[in-house]
């Protein structure tokens, strides 16, 4: 009948099987999570910090339009689009 039991995929390949399959993202149950992932965004040492401000000041611009949220879940329907930033690294400050 086509059914599986269990399928251990990561949450973009599924959300692509499926649509290609022509199935809706709700036909499939996440079950557990077995691993997770976390994204980063890096500057080198020498990016002036102006240059890193006006990054944050644009993503800080799209989440509160909505557009981060809607790309996000237009390639990952079935996850919630994670809105903390954390900063990590060198204070902020001059370049170095």
């Amino acid at each position: 009948m086509g059914r599986y039991d269990m399928w251990v995929e990561g949450g973009f390949v599924v959300g692509s099987v499926l649509k290609d399959i022509h199935q809706p993202a709700d036909s499939v149950e996440v079950v557990r999570v077995l691993e997770s992932l976390e994204l980063y965004l890096a500057f080198s040492r020498g990016t002036p910090t102006d240059e890193v401000k006006r990054w944050q000041d644009g993503f800080a611009a799209i989440k509160k339009d909505g557009t981060y949220k809607r790309t996000y879940n237009k390639w990952l329907p079935r996850d919630t689009a994670p809105m903390e930033v954390k900063l990590i690294g060198l204070p902020p400050g001059p370049a170095r």
